[in-house]
């Protein structure tokens, strides 16, 4: 896959993994952009709003645009950070940042990712620990190495999903 193939996936499936709740089996830690940090279960992600579920204040609402991270409240959240990114990687993630927020923006996308999220196969790979901390490694190593995620990417569903995402928002191979 190409770079901008790949900040596409990259996108959906962190999305996927939001809206599925795959977040939510256990806690998250969410990272702010002022460096604070939020520990609760997120409840759900709907029009770039987090609803989360604190056990100090109980339930909040936090914009996606104040999000730097998300993670499991685990220490693989910690795994994850200590590796230090490439500069390509680190540019990957933030286009692939850049091209969720516009379309959580998008009623009619978002609308098929729900419906992609009624697949029970969909359903059962975005809830493998594997496939979460793959994606949220943003690393295209590790998730074209992915055989349950391959195996989400051979989803005729998934692959119409990122041809209409890739058509929208003009992201081509590179030669």
């Amino acid at each position: 896959m190409k770079k901008s193939i790949i900040t596409c996936f990259l996108s959906l499936l962190f999305l996927l993994l939001s809206v599925n709740g795959s977040f939510a089996q256990g806690e998250n830690s969410i990272t702010l952009k002022d460096g604070s940090q939020v520990i609760g279960k997120i409840i759900k992600l709907e029009d770039g709003i987090y609803t989360v579920e604190t056990a100090s204040i109980g339930e909040i609402n936090i914009e996606q645009d104040n999000v730097l991270q998300v993670g499991p409240a685990s220490g693989e959240i910690t795994a994850l950070a200590e590796e230090a990114p490439s500069e390509d990687i680190s540019g990957l993630k933030g286009e692939a940042y850049e091209l969720q927020k516009s379309i959580l923006k998008d009623e009619e996308l978002m609308s098929e990712i729900k419906l992609l999220l009624e697949d029970e196969e969909v359903k059962q790979i975005l809830s493998d620990p594997e496939v979460m901390s793959a994606v949220l490694s943003f690393n295209p190593q590790k998730v074209s190495e992915n055989p349950r995620i391959q195996k989400l990417l051979e989803s005729p569903k998934m692959r119409a999903l990122i041809e209409k995402i890739s058509g929208k928002y003009s992201i081509k191979p590179q030669e």
